[in-house]
């Protein structure tokens, strides 16, 4: 799988995994990504960066996000349902229609964030 830059076409990573098998894109340098309607179910981003990804419609449910930067990021439709965002940063973030339900947000920093019409039901926030 080749993950590219949204606008400029720029290859950011290039991913070789085999069904079934985790995910690991600990500590990448993904910002401006295009994500839209992939599937990332149960991954590991730990401390990357996302600001300004597009995430619209793609899977990452369970995946681990602590730490990670998504200030400026688009949740739209997005499926991120159980997943970890403990310490992470969603400055500016859109999530219209995304669907959070028991994702855990300990320590996020929410500022500037517009929640209409996410599902947050059941997530964690202290």
């Amino acid at each position: 799988m080749i993950i590219k830059h949204k606008t400029t076409g720029k290859i950011l990573a290039e991913i070789n995994f085999k069904p079934g098998e985790k995910i690991n894109l600990r500590n990448k340098n993904l910002s401006g990504a295009d994500f839209r309607k992939a599937d990332f179910c149960g991954a590991d981003f730990r401390k990357a960066d996302f600001c300004g990804a597009d995430f619209s419609g793609a899977n990452f449910c369970e995946a681990d996000f602590r730490g990670v930067d998504f200030s400026g990021a688009d949740f739209r439709g997005v499926d991120f349902r159980g997943a970890n965002f403990r310490g992470a940063d969603f400055s500016g973030a859109d999530f219209y229609g995304a669907d959070f339900y028991g994702a855990d947000f300990c320590g996020a920093d929410f500022c500037g964030v517009d929640f209409y019409g996410a599902l947050l039901a059941g997530g964690i926030l202290c």
